[in-house]
């Protein structure tokens, strides 16, 4: 259906911008780079340009400045819950469990019942606790060794 929009009117901004949506879900980068690239000549301004831009650079594990950029959109509006789900995600793929965790819960206090945040949260928790547990594992193995050797 969104080919066939583009098809009948090549500035409909909103098939250009559901088809690089689409293509990013399937995986095809090229695919999506491309329609957000005829979305931006369109409308540069578009609102829903960032969430493309920003799914286009997640599909390229391009985290960094895929969280600069949500940053940069929510520091105005921080009830902006899809983007900030997405800045967790980005947190999590830059190794800082902590971070994500902290933007989970932001999601969680903004819309309660958000399932992927919900997930995530309780899935970095439960990693976090791991975590904690074998570090104080190796903590008392070690302080044991010490003292044997003592």
């Amino acid at each position: 259906n969104y080919t066939k929009m583009v098809d009948l009117d090549p500035n409909d901004i909103r098939g250009h911008i559901r088809l690089s949506l689409t293509a990013c879900m399937t995986g095809l980068t090229e695919l999506a780079r491309q329609h957000f690239s005829r979305a931006r000549a369109i409308d540069p301004d578009h609102p829903d340009l960032l969430e493309v831009e920003v799914e286009i650079l997640m599909l390229e594990k391009n985290f960094l400045p895929a969280a600069q950029l949500i940053y940069k959109a929510i520091s105005t509006d921080m009830t902006r819950v899809d983007l900030l789900s997405r800045l967790g995600l980005c947190f999590e793929n830059l190794g800082d469990p902590q971070l994500a965790a902290d933007t989970y819960r932001k999601v969680l206090e903004c819309e309660p019942e958000h399932a992927f945040a919900s997930t995530s949260l309780k899935r970095i928790e439960h990693l976090l606790e791991e975590n904690a547990e074998s570090h104080h594992v190796a903590e008392d193995a070690s302080s044991a060794a010490r003292a044997q050797v003592a």
